[in-house]
């Protein structure tokens, strides 16, 4: 309400954005706001991203990616965490990603295209109406696992790959992939291992987060791995996704 309006208005963080995109982005946290206290049951809302311009100490412009998750606090009143990742010059192309192998640069291996049209977040029904709730956005979400391990145990993470499962960060991936599609993962792997191929595509991979599963809500990722023999981890980046909404 009017108390949730002024502590956004007012807050140190508005004042670090540029002065023409401070209303644009009090707005976008009041709407969450609302939008949260409707959804009964719900503790928090998917993943937002946005694009802000924010002032540095010489109060010059720096554009950022900001992850946003709306959640209720112990108060039951929503509350925000944001994770911040500086856009800079030396970021890949999201159109085009290679390996680097040897010095010289390798495509990798696509392993399949799925199309979500016949697909679902559900495990026990694929058959139902799909919604997209959230247009499609270029993302860059890491993390690092044990390529040997049955779960997809992780290792470490970045901050947006975190704000993508709620409020509580995830200790293994493969309970978040739905359940049709964690064989795909499983194969790219072994494929990777085997083949001692530099990287891997995966597009189209379903996620069911489990924080969002009675909602029944997931998203479509494109996702790619990458071979990392310094600590014998393999890196899972994610780097487009678009949430859906299945109908019961």
């Amino acid at each position: 309400g009017r108390f949730a309006e002024q502590q956004i208005g007012t807050g140190a963080f508005v004042e670090l954005i540029e002065g023409s995109e401070q209303d644009k982005f009090a707005d976008h946290l009041i709407s969450m706001n609302v939008e949260l206290l409707l959804r009964q049951g719900d503790k928090s809302l998917p993943t937002a991203q946005m694009k802000l311009n924010l002032l540095d100490a010489a109060r010059s412009s720096v554009l950022v990616d900001v992850y946003h998750v709306c959640f209720l606090g112990l108060d039951d009143q929503p509350r925000h965490l944001l994770g911040i990742v500086e856009q800079n010059e030396d970021q890949r192309d999201d159109k085009f990603v290679v390996a680097t192998c040897g010095g010289r640069r390798v495509d990798k291996f696509m392993v399949e295209t799925v199309d979500i049209s016949n697909e679902g977040s559900s495990d026990s029904s694929s058959n139902g109406d799909t919604t997209l709730v959230m247009p499609s956005e270029p993302l860059t979400a890491s993390c690092w696992i044990i390529p040997d391990s049955h779960d997809f145990t992780i290792r470490k993470a970045t901050v947006p790959f975190n704000l993508l499962w709620g409020t509580a960060p995830i200790t293994c991936l493969q309970s978040q992939i739905w359940k049709k599609h964690r064989g795909k993962m499983a194969l790219a792997l072994r494929i990777l291992k085997t083949e001692r191929l530099p990287g891997m595509t995966i597009e189209g991979l379903i996620f069911d987060p489990e924080a969002f599963r009675q909602h029944r809500m997931g998203f479509i990722a494109h996702v790619d791995i990458w071979a990392e023999s310094y600590d014998a981890l393999v890196r899972v980046e994610i780097t487009q996704h678009e949430w859906f909404q299945q109908r019961p």
